[in-house]
């Protein structure tokens, strides 16, 4: 599997943050690739390849809005950077990223 880029520039939002990185081959999976309940209210950001030409369809229907900001990473990969504000006790659902958006 192709090692995920390494972020060389880091928007202050995101400084500190717990990361995870789920890679393009959980493109194809139709249902959520990752369930969690956060134990208190949270903002969640998510990036998306900047050469994709929209976010995923769950990610809009879900309430995730564009920050603005860019995360630049290693070989010139850029990434959008999404967020989301999350109550506590509510079920968080990530979906597939297609790679052909």
């Amino acid at each position: 599997a192709e090692a995920a880029p390494a972020c060389l520039q880091l928007p202050a939002a995101l400084a500190g943050y717990s990361s995870l990185q789920l890679q393009a081959e959980h493109s194809a999976v139709p249902r959520p690739i990752l369930c969690f309940t956060l134990s208190q209210d949270g903002v969640l950001y998510i990036c998306v390849d900047s050469q994709c030409k929209r976010p995923p369809a769950w990610m809009l229907r879900d309430g995730y809005r564009s920050t603005g900001d860019r995360l630049h990473c290693s070989g010139g990969a850029q990434y959008l950077v999404y967020r989301r504000f999350v109550r506590a006790g509510v079920r968080v659902r990530l979906g597939a990223n297609p790679s052909k958006m």
